[in-house]
């Protein structure tokens, strides 16, 4: 049995290059042990790390993708409007073993680990400022200038600011002010989501009314939210935001 399903087999979310075990340090805070593989690596939010295993180095970086230049420009600009730090913490396993991380966001109260090399389409849509952690063979862009046309956008269906995550390993994303929920939409279903709920999706929505019955006017629900069609996966805040 390989470590990727060795750690699947102990419910874990495992990549190619390293393994996320959700745990919780508070009912406020959320945390998670990441298991690097013998020369694995992942990048983080900088300030993230509670605990290392002396087999990993670790270094700090502008960007996580691509040469010098590109990561120095296009990582700067994709980072100042995505909401995160411009510097991103890069982890890396030498050794011959398998070696852990405890990562413990202090303002995040929930997290989400999705492996986009099971994903249809291999992509991850979020929230501005929710991403967290990514392996080395994910990148991500920035959709401000694609959404700004998206009749989804002019409906307040999805924010303007979204980051698009490719790629074939894990992302994690986080919210700072609620739990969250993965929901794993099999094919031939359909889910409309709280448009103000949702943190990430891996397929794009179609605009959806929640119900053309008048009543809705007193539900206190919104009434455009977006529609998805399985398969996908979906991020849900559990609080209300």
């Amino acid at each position: 049995m390989s470590l990727k399903e060795d750690f699947a087999a102990q419910g874990m979310t495992a990549g190619n290059h390293f393994a996320v075990a959700m745990g919780a340090r508070s009912t406020a805070q959320a945390s998670m042990e990441v298991h690097v593989y013998p020369d694995g690596e992942f990048y983080c939010e900088r300030g993230l790390m509670r605990g290392r295993n002396t087999r990993i180095d670790m270094s700090t970086r502008i960007g996580d993708q691509g040469s010098w230049l590109s990561r120095v420009t296009l990582g700067l600009i994709r980072r100042k409007f995505a909401g995160e730090d411009a510097l991103v913490a890069q982890f890396n396993n030498k050794s011959g073993a398998v070696a852990a991380v405890e990562v413990t966001p202090e303002s995040y109260s929930g997290l989400a680990a999705i492996n986009l090399e099971e994903i249809e389409g291999h992509t991850l849509h979020c929230r501005r400022g929710s991403w967290v952690l990514s392996g080395p063979d994910n990148s991500a862009s920035f959709e401000f200038f694609r959404n700004a046309f998206s009749p989804s956008s002019w409906t307040g269906l999805k924010p303007f600011a979204m980051e698009k995550i490719t790629g074939q390993d894990i992302v994690v994303i986080g919210s700072q002010n609620s739990g969250l929920r993965v929901i794993d939409l099999p094919a031939g279903e359909s889910y409309i989501a709280d448009r103000q709920d949702l943190l990430g999706y891996t397929r794009k929505p179609s605009v959806g009314v929640t119900s053309w019955n008048p009543s809705i006017l007193f539900s206190k629900e919104r009434f455009l939210n977006p529609t998805f069609d399985g398969p996908c996966k979906l991020v849900l805040r559990t609080q209300p935001s």
